[in-house]
């Protein structure tokens, strides 16, 4: 287990991933400021006294942030930074970033070292860029950039283990060696959280029992509905709805935003999750399995003693009982027979948690990309960014 020597340094910790954007100081156990990544841009031309538009007056341009960016998309332009683990829109991510450090957590961001926790994985360009971007536009002082899974498996106290991170568009399969994920081993697949929200609007809107309610199957609200009822089955979809529905009304109900309460049924559900194991070879069992395969036998065992489930998607309540009845028929039975799953309470803050407490090691500091680092280096950033990146 991990014993933290704590540094009196404060550290601003930043994860951001596609679905949202966790920031906070070091040495703290949970992060102060959570929101969605997302920007939208509305424009609105005023009205008169009468409620009629109003030809006269210039029409404002309103930014929205979080929450309030995906309930107002319909209104305009919604800018997403991060899809599928990959910067997909710089500018969007360099306003949501501002927002979230000087009008949420209020910050001078210019004093402190951060912590930049990016997905396993990234690409080599991707990291410079981030670096060029906090050094160029924010002005930090020093940066370091770390690996999510092993950060995740960090806040359980592990430096060994199989780390399973399922975010909102990527879900991961790490190994990870004395704190140190092993690349080669490491597989993804592209369906995470966001895929299980689409799938409860896709089924909401054809399940007849809600035709009357199709004005509220927007995003947040399905995702809220996800959050909220979703269960994984154990075996299968098919044997789940054969069987009778083990959820009381109470367990069923959802209330829409206008105050309705609707009755949710198993089809919803326990279907929509199905989607993290109907993809082949690119299913959640399996990128785990290849994962295992890809490593040492010698280091297998270590692996399926210490599965950890990491990120908001493995919050979904019987994730870690599918996983394991699946696992049964990829794995031999004496790896089997000892394996154990790591459901942390917190998890789905794990990697934030776990860079909290690493930025709080007196060692941290050794991990640093400083200013003078940068500048020196500028022309061949890739090899400053890689060789101190973790």
């Amino acid at each position: 287990m991990v014993e933290c020597a704590v540094d009196e340094l404060d550290v601003i910790v930043i994860d951001a991933g596609g679905g949202s954007l966790k920031v906070g100081f070091s040495g703290e156990d949970l992060p102060r400021t959570v929101l969605s990544t997302a920007m939208s841009v509305v424009t609105e031309i005023p009205e008169d006294d009468e409620g009629n538009v109003d030809t006269t007056a210039q029409p404002k341009t309103l930014t929205y942030f979080g929450d309030e960016a995906l309930q107002n998309a319909s209104k305009g332009t919604l800018k997403l930074p991060l899809k599928r683990g990959l910067l997909h829109d710089k500018d969007s991510l360099e306003d949501v970033l501002e927002h979230a450090l000087r009008s949420l957590l209020k910050v001078d961001y210019e004093e402190l070292p951060i912590l930049l926790i990016d997905s396993p994985l990234t690409p080599q360009h991707q990291r410079d860029f981030l670096a060029e971007m906090l050094f160029e536009k924010f002005k930090v002082r020093s940066l370091a950039m770390m690996n999510s899974a092993v950060l995740s498996l960090f806040s359980t106290g592990r430096t060994r283990g199989m780390v399973v991170e399922m975010g909102h568009g990527v879900t991961h399969a790490v190994p990870v060696f004395e704190g140190f994920a092993i690349p080669h081993a490491t597989f993804r697949m592209d369906y995470g959280g966001q895929d299980i929200t689409d799938a409860v609007q896709k089924i909401f809107k054809e399940l007849p029992s809600l035709t009357a309610y199709q004005q509220h199957a927007h995003p947040w609200v399905m995702r809220s509905l996800k959050e909220s009822l979703c269960h994984v089955a154990p075996h299968s979809l098919k044997e789940q709805l054969a069987s009778e529905d083990p959820a009381s009304d109470e367990e069923r109900s959802f209330e829409l935003p206008d105050g309705t309460i609707v009755q949710v049924d198993q089809q919803l559900r326990y279907g929509a999750p199905e989607i993290l194991f109907a993809g082949g070879d690119r299913s959640l069992p399996k990128i785990t399995q290849m994962g295992l395969n890809a490593c040492d036998l010698d280091f297998r065992l270590d692996l399926v003693r210490n599965l950890v489930l990491a990120g908001g998607t493995s919050m979904i309540p019987g994730l870690s009982e599918r996983i394991r009845n699946e696992m049964q028929m990829l794995v031999p039975p004496d790896l089997h027979r000892q394996m154990e799953v790591i459901l942390d309470s917190q998890r789905k803050y794990s990697a934030w948690i776990g860079g909290s407490m690493f930025a709080s090691l007196s060692t941290f500091e050794h991990f640093l990309i400083t200013k003078q680092d940068y500048e020196e280096g500028k022309s061949s950033l890739s090899g400053v960014v890689a060789r101190k990146a973790w």
